[in-house]
């Protein structure tokens, strides 16, 4: 477990914020004016370091961090995996942890599970509001509003770009199938399937 062999970088110098709500929670003050909110159990633990807003890369988002030193070297300890790992021991491997509203600047307990890497992105696509067709060979691109149409020939996906119904999407599909089956009764071998969406 990372909490049992670390060590704090910088001193604690940050005021800490215990908020009143029916939910006991405290406010942990980081850089760039944010806020992580944790249970208010866990504030003597976490005051134990000092904490910063680190910049994700994904979603351009920021989680809350410290730097700490594990066996003499320099890492980037962050509060929900300190917090978790507090409580439930170590991560087991292939899990990550998941937050639950997605807002990764909220680090209570009830607001953390384990999940596979797959299970965060299907339903980060959820909210976005990211949906398949049931029709084969057709998906829903939420961030352009239009229906994309592709098709996997020769283990190549292909293409066949974005429409605005469903319906064309999958006519466009149709043709490809009809083009290539037919190319396929000619003799040429073809792997053509429908590209799955998740």
């Amino acid at each position: 477990m990372i909490a049992d062999n670390i060590q704090c970088v910088k001193p604690l110098e940050a005021k800490w914020q215990a908020a009143s709500s029916p939910n006991d929670i405290a406010l942990v003050p980081l850089t760039r004016n944010l806020h992580a909110i944790i249970d208010v159990d866990v504030v003597e633990a976490v005051t134990r370091y000092s904490w910063y807003a680190h910049n994700t890369r994904s979603h351009n988002r920021y989680c809350a961090a410290t730097n700490v030193e594990v066996g003499g070297e320099r890492k980037t300890l962050l509060l929900d995996r300190f917090i978790w790992e507090l409580k439930h021991g170590a991560i087991p491997t292939g899990l990550l942890l998941h937050h639950i509203d997605s807002n990764p600047l909220d680090c209570r307990l009830n607001n953390l599970q384990l999940a596979t890497q797959r299970g965060i992105t299907a339903d980060r696509k959820r909210r976005e509001g990211s949906t398949s067709s049931k029709l084969p060979g057709v998906s829903y691109v939420a961030t352009r509003g239009k229906w994309l149409a592709q098709v996997r020939l020769n283990g190549r996906k292909i293409n066949l770009g974005l429409h605005k119904t469903e319906k064309l999407a999958h006519e466009m599909y149709r043709q490809a199938v009809e083009k290539h089956d037919s190319r396929y009764m000619s003799g040429e071998v073809l792997d053509l399937q429908p590209v799955r969406s998740v």
